[in-house]
């Protein structure tokens, strides 16, 4: 049996069911269908940052994800700080001030797409055996033009660089491990 309905392709959850009946008898058709269930989620979510005074407004929507249901990180000036909890309508406030750090918010939906966004000034960071070193430079065509957008005071962003393979690792390994507990 192949069922094909454009309606299928509409992101969110979906239940098809399946009865049987004997050809030319239309009374003998099944009263308890099987019910398929699944999930179309083509986007990752959406990461949306904004300059509230000296700290960072957060928030993250996703199409068919639950904010309960998103993984989210959180890097200032490169280095890794920790997930972020949001609020049942995917709000969160991060106590880092945007003009003089570069903060980067990550989100890992359900069906483990990742969206990112970026916002501040990066800094150079002192103290490491290798000498200074600036936070992450544009890796992509368009990330220039992007990046010159972010240091306004809002941004928004859903593309996933390469160099969030790791980042799409570690919130695989935790959502697991969350899911199992």
């Amino acid at each position: 049996l192949v069922v094909i309905d454009p309606l299928l392709m509409i992101e969110g959850e979906h239940v098809i069911e399946v009865a049987a009946a004997r050809p030319g008898a239309p009374l003998s058709l099944d009263e308890t269908p099987v019910e398929l269930h699944f999930v179309v989620d083509a986007n990752a979510p959406v990461v949306t940052l904004r300059q509230d005074v000296e700290r960072v407004a957060v928030h993250v929507e996703d199409t068919v994800s639950d904010a309960s249901e998103l993984v989210v990180g959180h890097w200032v000036d490169g280095a890794y700080r920790g997930t972020v909890l949001l609020s049942p309508t995917g709000d969160a406030t991060l106590n880092v001030d945007p003009r003089v750090h570069e903060v980067r918010v990550a989100a890992q939906d359900a069906a483990e797409r990742v969206g990112e966004s970026v916002i501040g000034t990066p800094t150079v960071q002192r103290g490491e055996t290798d000498g200074p070193r600036l936070a992450r430079a544009p890796a992509r065509v368009g990330d220039a033009e992007r990046s010159s957008a972010l240091q306004s005071e809002g941004c928004e962003s859903t593309g996933a660089s390469p160099s969030w393979a790791v980042f799409a690792v570690a919130l695989l390994a935790l959502s697991r491990r969350r899911r199992s507990h």
